[in-house]
């Protein structure tokens, strides 16, 4: 319908609704196509223009295409209203989760924004076991806040990583928790 009456803005959200339902039910390779095929709009909303660099950042990484989702993810981070707290945690999650991927260390400032320490603090200790390059400190945190990182990420996503963990330059993630590789 918002087709026929020419509603890009219908459109758009219809857009992010589709890509949503698609990855709340693990279904990549659909949301791939969809997005692929869909028509590129010009955005009408900066919300849905930033659900939808959320969406394309969430599916590059279980493409393994890291550089292009910490790109989408950063870019959805920063164009986010002021007031979208929730929703700039969770692009700050995953951009913290595929710049380790891609063998990075997120600097500090990233974690002691207004309003994102406490919801950021696991990812800050994962973050500085890494940093300090201290493989205990790691499986130590990586247990301490398992639950954590499965609630928040649905790690299964991250963890599908873990097979090509060698070949790209996070070995670390090879190290997770036996509950995490489970899911």
């Amino acid at each position: 319908m918002a087709t026929l009456r020419r509603d890009e803005l219908g459109q758009e959200t219809l857009l992010n609704l589709l890509l949503r339902n698609y990855l709340h039910y693990n279904l990549y390779d659909q949301a791939e196509k969809l997005r692929s095929k869909a028509p590129r709009f010009e955005a009408h909303s900066n919300q849905q223009f930033c659900r939808y660099l959320f969406y394309l950042g969430k599916i590059r990484t279980i493409q393994l295409e890291y550089t292009d989702a910490k790109e989408s993810l950063l870019q959805a981070a920063r164009k986010a209203p002021a007031g979208a707290w929730g929703f700039r945690i969770q692009c700050n999650k995953w951009a913290v989760i595929v710049r380790l991927l891609l063998g990075e260390i997120p600097e500090k400032t990233v974690f002691m924004q207004k309003g994102m320490k406490k919801a950021l603090t696991p990812y800050f200790e994962l973050t500085n076991a890494v940093r300090i390059g201290d493989l205990e400190l790691f499986r130590t945190v990586a247990e301490k806040f398992a639950g954590t990182f499965l609630k928040h990420l649905c790690f299964q996503e991250s963890v599908t990583c873990c097979h090509s963990a060698w070949s790209c330059r996070a070995s670390w993630l090879v190290f997770l928790p036996q509950q995490c590789l489970l899911v």
